[in-house]
């Protein structure tokens, strides 16, 4: 029992000293995932920085209806990968808002579509085996309000040049 009254006080006194942190407060408060706008609202957001940025660097992109923005640059042969595919693919990321390079594979890798991100189930499905496309996706179709480590920031819009190399499965 006394186990029991030591372990509550020691948790209570961590929560507390925790909430007394106006830093830490602050920073929870400030997160755009606990203040995330509603879907649509975001998705607005993105697709006008996007169509923006296409824009200015004058490339003529078509519009998926999820808001995905595609360039394909070679359709390649052969069949089309569907979303539960696994492929081998080069590819190489960038953000749009500084075009800061955030991951790249240039040996091929394989992966499964099912477990990447949305923007990706989406666009790869649309070349086919030694295709290349440029995807610009939206935050919501990307890492979304939480981001992805360090190097890609809460609500990214994100570009993204990829190749199929095979279809795996």
């Amino acid at each position: 029992m006394k186990n029991i009254i030591i372990l509550v006080f020691l948790v209570s006194l961590h929560l507390f000293i925790s909430c007394s942190d106006n830093n830490n407060m602050n920073s929870y408060y400030n997160n755009p995932c606990y203040t995330k706008l509603p879907y649509t609202d975001q998705m607005a957001i993105d697709v006008a920085l996007i169509d923006d940025y296409l824009g200015e660097e004058g490339i003529i992109a078509e519009i998926d209806e999820s808001g995905l923005r595609y360039v394909i640059i070679e359709e390649g042969e052969g069949s089309r990968p569907t979303a539960a595919s696994t492929v081998n693919v080069k590819y190489r990321g960038t953000l749009l808002s500084d075009n800061s390079l955030f991951d790249e594979n240039t040996e091929g890798i394989e992966l499964p579509l099912s477990l990447v991100i949305p923007g990706w189930q989406i666009g790869v499905p649309l070349i086919k085996e030694g295709g290349k496309i440029m995807l610009y996706i939206p935050s919501r179709l990307g890492y979304g309000c939480g981001g992805s480590g360090s190097s890609i920031p809460s609500n990214a819009n994100l570009i993204f040049e990829v190749e199929i190399i095979k279809i795996i499965g």
